[in-house]
This record gives structure tokens, sequence and C-alpha cells, in this order.
């Protein structure tokens, strides 16, 4: 059964999808990748991390960056859940496809171990994510190689709808990709996330 907790920001969630997934005390794969190209303090990189362990996760920062697929399998292999970070998708999916690991994260999930996401790392299990692609994070990606994802759900969560600092993300093309793919969309604001058990998903409002 496949298990996924798919949040726009994991700092107002992680207590709660830990509660609801009863993995604390869990080890958990903390997959930093799309977070490699983000410029600034990353302060909300540090929030992240600071919510799943206060969440009472066992925290192992890793990247697939550089990494052999045996190198991936084995880190995926030794944790009872897997946490993709958000930051640039664009770059995420790069790196997916220059490891060439997309069937390991997919068969981690269909192993029946949970996989939580946060903004890019929620987005990246759609079927292909073209709706996020900006001219800026492009430019960290040179090597992309088409915009098809994980696909290990039917749609595409877009992340962050309602905030204002996501507001020209939105209207100055986002908006408009949605349109060019033939794929389910849910806009998910940063109190919100998704559960899916298989073919079953549901948005949850995080408690106040």
């Amino acid at each position: 059964m496949k298990h996924l907790y798919l949040s726009s920001n994991i700092s107002h969630s992680a207590k709660q999808i830990a509660k609801q997934t009863q993995q604390s005390g869990k080890r958990l794969l903390f997959i930093a990748t799309a977070a490699e190209k983000e410029s600034g303090d990353l302060a909300w990189f540090k929030a992240d991390r600071a919510a799943l362990e206060d969440a009472g996760f066992l925290i192992d920062e890793f990247t697939i960056t550089g990494k052999s697929l045996d190198d991936i399998q084995q880190a995926l292999d030794n944790h009872d859940i897997v946490y993709v970070s958000g930051g640039n998708g664009l770059y995420l999916l790069q790196q997916i496809q220059q490891t060439g690991c997309a069937q390991l994260l997919r068969d981690f999930v269909t192993s029946g171990r949970p996989y939580i996401g946060s903004s890019a790392g929620s987005y990246i299990t759609a079927p292909n994510i073209f709706a996020a692609y900006t001219e800026a994070g492009g430019k960290n990606a040179p090597l992309l190689d088409g915009f098809e994802a994980l696909g290990i759900v039917d749609f595409m969560v877009l992340p962050h709808w309602g905030s204002d600092s996501f507001r020209p993300v939105y209207f100055g093309g986002r908006l408009e990709h949605m349109y060019d793919i033939d794929c389910k969309y849910i806009l998910l604001n940063d109190d919100q996330y998704i559960q899916v058990q298989d073919d079953f998903y549901k948005i949850i409002d995080v408690d106040k």
C-alpha cells in the first residue's frame, strides 16, 4: 500500500504527519537535493529540518547528487521513511534523471514505506512538472531532459497557494503552464497537506 504525505510547508505540518503516520522515532532519509541551488540563509530549510526533528524523526541528511544507484539504494534500504525537501524542483528532477534513481524512489513507496514531501518534494511525485517551470529555475537545471517526473500519484501538487511571496510565481507563468499539460492539479496552502493511501487521497488542514 502506498503511503504519501505531500505538504506545502513541512514546518507547519511535521508534528501532525508524525502523529498520523505513527513513525515518530523512526529513521528518516532527508533528501536535501532540491535545496542545493537555493540562495540566501535558507531559513526555511533549517525550519523544515528542525520541525521534523521536533516531531521525533531520526534524521540522516542525504543528497542524490553525485551518488551511484548502489549508494542511493543502500541509503533507502537503511531507512524507514523518505523525506524529499523543497527547493528547485527542476534541479531535483535533473538530478533524478542524471542518477537514474526514479524507479528506486517508486519502489520505496510501493514497498509500503512512507514518503513525505514538502513543496518541490511533493510535486516531484506528479506525472509531469512542467507547471513548475520558471526561467530562473531552469538556469540551474541546464541538463534537464523533459519534465516527466516520478508519476507516483496522478496529480500535481501546486504548493504555497495564497502566499504573498509566491504570487509572482503563479501569475508570472505557473497558472498559464497548467493549461499546457493534461494533468490534475491540487492547489495547496501552507497549512494543508495531502494524505495518499494507494489510489485514494484527501486534503487535510493542519491543526492550529
